[in-house]
C-alpha cells in the first residue's frame, strides 16, 4: 500500500480555554487537500462513507449527559457502555427507557449539519452516487436527505421501538434475524418512539400492541449481534467489498466493525480518506495507506462539494476533464460477506446520538 499521508490542513486552533474538546477547534483544510480529495472522488466508480459520532457532534449531540457523563439511579452512577446492554434493560427496563427517552430528547433538538448536507450533494453529484454507512442513531443523515436506500444505519435508530424479541411471546422472539425473507415481518413490529415526556417521573416503558410484551429501543447493544433484517449489517459489509473509494468521517476505528470495513476495503484495494478532529496514530497499521485529513466535516466537506461542482461545471463548458485513475477492483464474483461479530466487539463510539449512534458501541 502506499505510504501514509497526512494532508495539510493549514489548521488554525482557536481554543476558548484549557478544557476545549475538538468540537471547539476551527481547522481550515488547505486548498491543496480540498483538490486531491476531490480528485479522489472524481475518479472514483463506487463510493462508501462511514461515519461516527463525530458527526454528530457537529449538530450539537452532546458525548454525555452532563459533565461527568454519568447517568445516576438512586446513589449509583453509570456509565453509557454499562447502561447500553440488553442485560441492563432486562435488570431494570423503566430507568432504561427514561435513560433513552433523555436521549431521544436530545437528538429531536439537533438538526443536520453542513457535514450531512455534504454528503447529499456529493451523492448528487458523484456519477455513482454514494452509500453512507452510519454508526450513529440520531437519524440526521436521514432528516438531511441521504438516499434511506443508501443508507445503512447499523446500529439502529433511537426515534424506532419495537419488541423485545429476547422475550418469550413477542412477536420476532425465535425469528432468523439474519434471514432477509424476514424483513417484512420485522418493519412490521418497528414503531416510532413517542415524544418524550415532560419530566423523567411520567416515562412509561410501552408495551407491543400485538403481543403486549415490552417495547425497547431499535438499537444495537453491546451484547447483541450484528443482524441484516434490523440493521443490514451485512449489504453494508458488502457495499464496502464494491467500493474503490471509502471515506472514514468522525470515527476513531476503535471497534470490531469499523475496522472491518477498514479491512475489507484495502482487501479490495480501495482508496481511503479519513476526516477527524484529531490526528491519527502513524504507527497503526490500520492507519497506512490513508489520506488522513484533520478537519471536521462540516467545514470541509462543503470546499470539497464546491470544487467538484465546480470541476464538473468546467466540463461541461467544454473543458478538459482530469485523467481517471486506475480502475476498481473486479466486482464479480464477490468473496462471501466477513462473519460478523457480536456488537461488544463491533459496537461505536460514546455519544449522545447513539450506541449506537453514539453513546456507546
Amino acid at each position: 500500500p502506499e505510504a501514509v499521508k497526512e494532508a495539510k490542513t493549514g489548521e488554525k486552533e482557536n481554543r476558548g480555554s484549557e478544557d476545549a474538546t475538538d468540537e471547539d477547534v476551527t481547522m481550515e483544510i488547505s486548498p491543496e487537500t480540498v483538490k486531491e480529495v476531490t480528485r479522489i472522488l472524481r475518479e472514483a466508480k463506487k463510493v462508501a462513507v462511514l461515519t461516527g459520532a463525530g458527526v454528530s457532534a457537529e449538530s450539537g449531540i452532546p458525548t454525555f449527559r452532563g459533565a461527568d457523563g454519568f447517568w445516576s439511579v438512586g446513589s449509583k452512577n453509570y456509565q453509557p457502555q454499562d447502561l447500553a446492554t440488553w442485560e441492563k434493560f432486562n435488570e431494570m427496563p423503566e430507568e432504561l427507557w427514561r435513560w433513552y427517552q433523555y436521549r431521544w430528547g436530545v437528538c429531536r433538538g439537533a438538526s443536520p449539519n453542513a457535514g450531512h448536507l455534504a454528503l447529499v450533494e456529493l451523492h448528487g453529484l458523484l456519477p455513482g452516487g454514494l452509500d453512507v454507512i452510519t454508526q450513529n442513531v440520531d437519524g440526521l443523515h436521514l432528516t438531511a436527505g441521504s438516499a434511506r436506500e443508501r443508507l445503512f444505519e447499523i446500529h439502529g435508530r433511537i426515534d424506532e421501538m419495537l419488541c423485545d424479541d429476547q422475550v418469550v411471546g413477542s412477536c420476532l422472539n425465535g425469528l432468523d434475524l439474519d434471514d432477509p425473507a424476514h424483513v417484512e415481518k420485522a418493519a412490521a413490529c418497528v414503531m416510532t418512539t413517542p415524544k418524550p415526556a415532560e419530566s423523567e417521573g411520567h416515562e412509561q416503558l410501552p408495551k407491543c400492541p400485538k403481543c403486549g410484551v415490552r417495547q425497547r429501543p431499535k438499537i444495537l447493544w453491546f451484547d447483541e449481534c450484528y443482524n441484516e433484517v434490523l440493521y443490514r449489517s451485512n449489504t453494508a459489509l458488502q457495499v464496502v467489498q464494491n467500493c474503490d473509494v471509502l471515506v472514514i468521517i468522525g470515527t476513531q476505528l476503535t471497534t470490531g466493525l469499523p475496522q472491518k470495513i477498514v479491512q475489507i476495503a484495502k482487501e479490495r484495494q480501495a482508496r481511503i480518506i479519513r476526516m477527524d478532529t484529531s490526528s491519527p496514530d502513524l504507527a497503526d497499521p490500520l492507519n497506512e495507506g490513508m489520506l488522513h485529513v484533520k478537519a471536521k466535516s462540516g467545514e470541509a466537506l462543503p470546499k470539497v462539494v464546491a470544487e467538484l461542482r465546480g470541476l464538473l461545471n468546467g466540463v461541461a463548458n467544454g473543458e478538459q476533464p482530469p485523467q481517471e485513475g486506475k480502475p476498481c477492483a473486479d466486482e464479480v464474483p464477490l468473496p462471501p460477506p466477513p462473519s460478523v461479530e457480536p456488537a461488544g466487539a463491533g459496537a461505536s463510539e460514546v455519544n449522545g446520538g447513539g450506541d449506537d449512534a453514539s453513546p456507546s458501541k
